[in-house]
């Protein structure tokens, strides 16, 4: 009895804190960066850090995982001026961003491959010397190609605590043949209620199929 209490009030503390983690996930945002739409483009859930960097960051959903829509985070794209890499601005946002991440008791994840934008699949990739520029070819929708920097990715998101880990669900985020288990990162803020729950996808038992045959 006394466990099935400690079960009930944790799944009623994950509830109760779940929508106002994200509400003061935003609110932390806000002090550190500016939305892209307060600038007048329409790219939601998109934050500006220093005019030097830019994240999108939006709120899903694990159907197969109790409790995450209150918690999980997809970060969509993030992307640096390329007069700015190596300054160490990257860094300090993804910092920032984690920081905010810990105290709201949020879940963060994403697929990392390197990009930048070009005018057709796979072309000539842009390089952007403003953030206004950036931008607007970013809300205009233009094509995305790769770049050779995956490597130097990977290395980047482990060093900055990030854990390789299964971040498939079902339909809503199913397999696909490109989201190799070296490319998939969670992040889990030290405030939620669900640590272990999220933390397992870094182990065997907690994966699909597909990413434990990699391991």
């Amino acid at each position: 009895m006394e466990q099935m209490e400690k079960e009930a009030a944790k799944s009623k503390e994950s509830k109760a804190t779940g929508g106002l983690g994200f509400l003061n996930f935003i609110k932390g945002m806000k002090e550190i960066s500016t939305l892209a739409k307060d600038r007048g483009y329409h790219l939601p859930c998109t934050y500006i850090f220093e005019d030097k960097v830019v994240a999108q960051i939006e709120k899903v959903e694990w159907t197969n995982t109790k409790g995450s829509a209150g918690h999980l985070l997809y970060l969509t794209k993030m992307y640096c001026l390329d007069m700015e890499r190596g300054s160490g601005v990257g860094t300090r946002f993804m910092e920032e961003i984690k920081r905010i991440v810990d105290e709201t008791g949020m879940v963060l994840f994403l697929f990392a491959t390197s990009f930048s934008f070009s005018n057709e699949d796979n072309g000539l990739p842009y390089a952007f010397l403003s953030m206004d520029e950036l931008l607007k070819q970013w809300e205009a929708g233009e094509k995305l190609t790769g770049t050779d920097g995956d490597i130097l990715l990977f290395e980047w998101y482990t060093r900055l605590g990030f854990l390789n880990a299964c971040t498939h669900d079902g339909d809503i985020w199913p397999v696909k043949e490109y989201h190799r288990l070296n490319k998939q990162f969670l992040y889990v803020g030290a405030k939620n209620p669900d640590q272990d729950l999220y933390l397992n996808r870094a182990n065997e038992s907690g994966m699909c199929g597909y990413c434990r045959n990699q391991k």
